[in-house]
């Protein structure tokens, strides 16, 4: 027993002692660094070496952070790409139904400036249908009996004469063009005066002259207008322009061929005249 109380009281004064040391260096710390700064100086270069620490152990967050910050950009990106390529597409179809107006305005405009036929009426009509038939040039427009359209008037578009209203029903009428094979046409040439009549070839860009002596005064470039003759087409309607002028010497009549002025094949609106 006395032994456990010497140890006892050795090891009391041991941390005693050590106390009493610890406290003199403390003491003497703090007295130094209220004197030179030196544990300031060194918490701050403790701070400087844990900042690449604190920045490992915190880039895990930061990327993550990131990550879902970038994810969400995308999506939000994506979202108005998809946005703006609606957009674009419902854009580009009032675009084209835009320029579609504008066409059919500038044909019609085209149309009702290139006809100058002041004592008729002129109704406006639109091509429905064109014959499937090749050898009958035939096309069916959407303007009939209701709209005054009788059988007999003239068809023309903004170049010259397209054809004649063969048929008329309630609300619509076929119309054979000129260039049909069954098809004539009285005319005269703009230039001198000659009558003559041009023949319908079954080609829808030729007309055939075949009943003109060979010294007739005619030449390339020469502009074909109905005559009048036969009270079947106003007076004046253009009609073709002179391309080619055959004559052999076994002929008593030169060959012409001339080019319908009319859009044949490609008229969308045209002008019945009364």
């Amino acid at each position: 027993m006395s032994m456990t109380a010497t140890q006892q009281t050795r090891e009391l004064s041991g941390y005693t002692t050590r106390l009493l040391v610890l406290g003199i260096v403390a003491i003497f710390l703090m007295s130094m660094d209220h004197r030179g700064h030196y544990l300031q100086a060194l918490r701050n270069q403790a701070a400087h070496l844990t900042i690449p620490l604190y920045r490992a152990l915190d880039w895990p967050q930061r990327a993550l952070s990131d990550g879902l910050s970038y994810l969400t950009r995308q999506g939000e990106l994506l979202a108005r790409i998809t946005e703006l390529q609606a957009e674009q597409t419902r854009l580009r179809g009032e675009l084209l139904q835009l320029a579609t107006v504008l066409q059919e305005n500038r044909e019609l405009r085209e149309l009702l400036e290139g006809v100058d036929v002041s004592s008729s009426e002129l109704i406006l009509a639109d091509l429905v249908q064109v014959s499937m038939d090749p050898f009958s040039h035939r096309v069916v427009i959407n303007r009939g009996l209701s709209s005054g359209v009788e059988v007999g008037m003239a068809v023309v578009d903004q170049a010259g004469l397209l054809g004649q209203v063969t048929e008329s029903t309630l609300s619509g009428a076929s119309v054979t063009l000129i260039t049909d094979a069954n098809h004539a046409l009285p005319v005269r040439n703009l230039r001198n005066g000659v009558r003559t009549i041009a023949y319908g070839t079954g080609d829808l860009h030729v007309l055939a002259i075949t009943d003109l002596p060979r010294n007739t005064d005619l030449t390339p470039g020469d502009l074909l207008v109905t005559s009048g003759l036969g009270s079947r087409f106003p007076t004046g309607l253009p009609v073709a322009e002179v391309i080619a002028i055959e004559v052999q010497d076994a002929d008593r009549f030169a060959r012409v061929r001339a080019r319908p002025l009319a859009a044949m094949d490609q008229a969308r609106q045209v002008l019945i005249v009364r």
